[in-house]
């Protein structure tokens, strides 16, 4: 039993090694930090981007497409939800 609880142990170990230390220079990360303004600066993005959103909906909201503190944060974000 000892003998199986280590050789799971040490299984793990490698399989985190092996994910671990991806290069994070590469994929959509890198191409979005270059989109962002300087803290403080609106909007938030240089370039306008679109976000699809899924949230549960709430019975006070009429629409949100068209609900005030959503076209806030399209104003000031420069996204587009969907």
């Amino acid at each position: 039993m000892k003998l199986l609880a280590g050789l799971l142990v040490c299984i793990c170990a490698v399989f985190l090694i092996a994910s671990g230390g991806q290069d994070q220079s590469r994929g959509p990360a890198a191409n979005s930090a270059a989109n962002v303004n300087a803290p403080g600066v609106f909007p938030i993005c240089k370039t306008p981007i679109t976000m699809n959103l899924g949230i549960r909906q709430n019975t006070s909201v009429e629409n949100y497409e068209t609900n005030h503190y959503s076209r806030h944060l399209e104003e000031k974000g420069n996204v587009k939800f969907t």
